[in-house]
C-alpha cells in the first residue's frame, strides 16, 4: 500500500486503485468530526450508509442498517440523498466504471505475466485518475474520452 497524504493505493484482486486513507477515521474529518469537504465529497461518501448490488449490466441501492449510529432517521429519496446532479449520467458511469474493473480484474488474473499486470495497471492509473481533468468541463464526457483511449490502446 502506498500512501500518498490522505490518499493511498491498495491492491484489492489484483487491481490497484486509489482511495481515501482511512486510519481510524476519515482524514478529512475536521477538529471537530465534521466532514472539511462537504460540497465535493466522494461518491462513496455520499451514498453512505446505502450500498450498491450489482447484477445483469446494472445496480440496485440497499441501505446497510447496521452501518448508521443515527437513530433519528427519516424516509429519504435515494437521489435526494446522494445529491448529485445528473444522476441518469452518474449511475451509467456507475455501471460503466463497475464493470470496466471487473474485466481488468479478469484481464489481470489471466496473465502469467506480473510485469504485465503492472502495466495494466499503471496505464488505469495513468489514464483515469493521474490525468487531471477539467473541472469546467463535463466530467462524465471526460470520462467517455479517457475510456475510449483505454480502450483503443490496448487492443
Amino acid at each position: 500500500m502506498l500512501s500518498f497524504g490522505k490518499i493511498e493505493l491498495n491492491v484489492v484482486d489484483g487491481v490497484i486503485l486509489p482511495n481515501l486513507k482511512m486510519a481510524e477515521a476519515c482524514a478529512f474529518l475536521d477538529s471537530n468530526g465534521r466532514c472539511s469537504i462537504h460540497k465535493s465529497r466522494p461518491g462513496i461518501c455520499r451514498l453512505f450508509p446505502l450500498g450498491r448490488y450489482y447484477e445483469n449490466g446494472d445496480f440496485k441501492y440497499f441501505l446497510q442498517t447496521g452501518e448508521c449510529a443515527e437513530s433519528n432517521r427519516s424516509k429519504v429519496k435515494v437521489s435526494k440523498w446522494i445529491d448529485t446532479p445528473n444522476l441518469r449520467a452518474y449511475h451509467d458511469f456507475l455501471c460503466t466504471w463497475h464493470y470496466f474493473l471487473n474485466e481488468i480484474e479478469e484481464a489481470v488474473g489471466d496473465l502469467e505475466d506480473m510485469e504485465a499486470g503492472k502495466r495494466l495497471n499503471m496505464l488505469v492509473l495513468q489514464t483515469f485518475f493521474m490525468m487531471p481533468y477539467d473541472i469546467e468541463e463535463d466530467f462524465y464526457g471526460q470520462f467517455e474520452e479517457r475510456m475510449e483511449l483505454f480502450r483503443q490502446g490496448n487492443e
